[in-house]
């Protein structure tokens, strides 16, 4: 339930969507599967073993693949970011 309601917020909908989509997915496969599989901690370790899987492929292609991407994109958000720090003290 504070899942789902978080995803009502915009601010942490931007920012940690993904993450609770996920923790909502593998909650449900957990309790979905609870009826027919005895044993869930096989379930959880493997989504968990999934997602980490998933997590090393993105850091190494963000790494080794497309890492001027990456710095790009990273260079932008900081000109963003300072851009709104320098609007809000000027007020």
């Amino acid at each position: 339930m504070v899942a789902t309601y978080t995803r009502t917020n915009p601010s942490i909908k931007a920012k940690y969507d993904y993450g609770v989509v996920m923790f909502l997915l593998t909650f449900c496969l957990v309790v979905i599967t609870g009826y027919r599989v005895s044993d869930n901690i096989d379930l959880v370790f493997e989504r968990i073993v999934t997602i980490m899987i998933g997590v090393i492929i993105c850091l190494i292609v963000s790494v080794f693949v497309f890492p001027i991407w990456a710095g790009d994109d990273l260079h932008k958000l900081v000109i963003q970011n300072f851009e709104e720090l320098a609007d809000s003290l000027e007020g």
